[in-house]
């Protein structure tokens, strides 16, 4: 029997799942025993779309959070703040991991409007002044959260040990 071999790369999470036709992509890792297949396990009652109205003090603003099978996106438009990563859940919490933030709000700090890893954000504020260890422990409290998290139908209940999200947010 002829075989196809399909090559799926997640960018998000960099697995590489290679599959025959005849099999699953579990088999297809069992059988070469060097591809480790990646499943969302945590609660899929979070997927979708979650927004929290009135946030940050601006007149029809709005906090969007998109949970995806362990992937997330959030965005802040009055600030132009947005940030995506990973996620998993255990408990009614979730452990989040932010790869990627937009910082645009230069209220707080004036470095340069971009995206930003985790190193490059803690670099950005070192050069405005920030002792290495304090933009060291900023970076992590917004790049690494814990959420204590309850949904009750079609209502998200956020508490957040560092920065958001946290609050009410309704399912779109």
């Amino acid at each position: 029997m002829k075989r196809l071999v399909f090559v799926a790369v997640f960018v998000l999470i960099g697995v590489v799942i290679s599959c025959n036709k005849s099999g699953s992509a579990e088999e297809a890792a069992r059988s070469t025993g060097t591809v480790e297949v990646n499943r969302f396990t945590g609660d899929t009652a979070l997927n979708g779309i979650w927004r929290k109205e009135g946030n940050w003090n601006y007149d029809r603003s709005f906090d969007e959070v998109n949970f995806d099978n362990g992937n997330l996106t959030r965005s802040i438009p009055p600030i132009n703040f947005s940030e995506s990563g990973t996620y998993t859940t255990n408990d009614g919490v979730i452990d989040l991991t932010i790869n990627r933030l937009n910082w645009s709000y230069n209220i707080f700090f004036p470095i340069p409007a971009k995206w930003y890893t985790r190193d490059e954000f803690k670099s950005a504020l070192e050069t405005i002044g920030f002792p290495s260890d304090e933009a060291d422990i900023f970076a992590n409290q917004l790049f690494f959260r814990k959420i204590t998290y309850s949904i009750n139908e079609d209502v998200l209940s956020t508490t957040s040990e560092s920065e958001g999200p946290s609050g009410v947010y309704i399912k779109q």
